[in-house]
């Protein structure tokens, strides 16, 4: 069993959040990070890795993308007796004095509307798990 967090290190030299950060930077509609409430910059938080931002699962294009991180060509070495442990999905944020993030940071949704993290904040973990799932259904040739 493999652990993974949807958050990830705000760091140039990592290409998972680099990618993220390009797909973001290539088509102005697309919203892979959730963003503060100012709903124009990438929320960030201090999680296991320092400074991170976190994966969107309430759109599409931000699904894709997380989900295709799990597929064998991208995920190296993997097979299918290989599952996720998903954690840290509250979402969590060390230095927050709720250990989550901002109730009104932003989302946005599938037609690309923005909703307020307090709305969504307890379907956050099962939309991460789900967007997991759909990449191990591609992993798998389902």
């Amino acid at each position: 069993m493999i652990v993974t967090d949807p958050h990830l290190a705000i760091d140039p030299e990592y290409d998972v959040y680099m990618e993220g950060k390009d797909l973001e930077n290539r088509n102005s509609n697309t919203s892979v990070y959730i963003k503060s409430p100012d709903g124009e910059s990438n929320y960030f938080g201090l999680c296991w890795p320092g400074m991170s931002v976190y994966f969107d699962p309430f759109n599409k294009p931000a699904r894709d993308w997380w989900s295709s991180l799990y597929t064998a060509d991208k995920f190296k070495g993997i097979t299918d007796i290989y599952q996720f442990w998903v954690d840290m999905n509250e979402p969590s944020v060390f230095q927050s004095e709720m250990r989550t993030m901002q109730l009104n940071t932003v989302h946005k949704d599938d037609d690309m509307n923005w909703i307020l993290h307090r709305d969504v904040h307890n379907a956050y973990g099962g939309m991460v798990q789900k967007t997991i799932y759909e990449g191990l259904l591609k992993r798998d040739d389902f």
